[in-house]
């Protein structure tokens, strides 16, 4: 086995210059209108470039503040490995590869039957807690997060939220 990893100290900076030229490509190529769909109001290409635009920013900082540690000397730290008596139980690694995707199920069954805003808060709420958020903090993220999905998708750009079946 390797003693040393040779990309140690480089990875946000791997990260940065492989995802700023495939969100650049992807701005490029997304459409920049949609002529006579939608004549009034904002286009549906916004969205998809408002993303990739901020993901290139985020990529730029990433990239900047990774020449700015190294510049300035401080020492760059990777993910922390986990020592022998801190490896996780055969039964917590058992739940850490079930608990996501069932919640994934139970998220795609909610949207089906209570809706999207419902089955989200409900979703965000139990991972959070599953995660070890305190309670408060969890109802606090999860409150934003609604009303900026409810702001962005049911007012900004006038999508209609999926209701579910027990609200039609």
């Amino acid at each position: 086995m390797f003693s040393k990893n040779p990309l140690k100290g480089y990875l946000d900076l791997i990260i940065a210059i492989v995802a700023i030229p495939l969100a650049l490509w992807l701005f490029i190529i997304a459409p920049q209108e949609a002529p006579g769909l939608y004549d009034d109001g904002i286009q549906p290409w916004l969205f998809p470039r408002v993303v990739l635009l901020f993901s290139m920013i985020l990529c730029v900082l990433l990239a900047a503040f990774w020449l700015k540690r190294r510049i300035s000397g401080d020492e760059i730290h990777e993910l922390p490995v986990a020592s022998d008596d801190e490896a996780p139980t055969p039964r917590d690694a058992l739940l850490n590869a079930i608990v996501p995707i069932a919640l994934i199920l139970l998220y795609v069954i909610g949207t089906i039957w209570i809706g999207y805003i419902y089955a989200t808060a409900i979703v965000a709420v139990l991972y959070m807690l599953y995660l070890g958020a305190s309670v408060w903090m969890t109802f606090l993220v999860t409150a934003g997060l609604m009303a900026v999905l409810y702001f962005v998708f049911g007012d900004l750009l006038n999508i209609p939220l999926p209701l579910g079946r027990l609200f039609q």
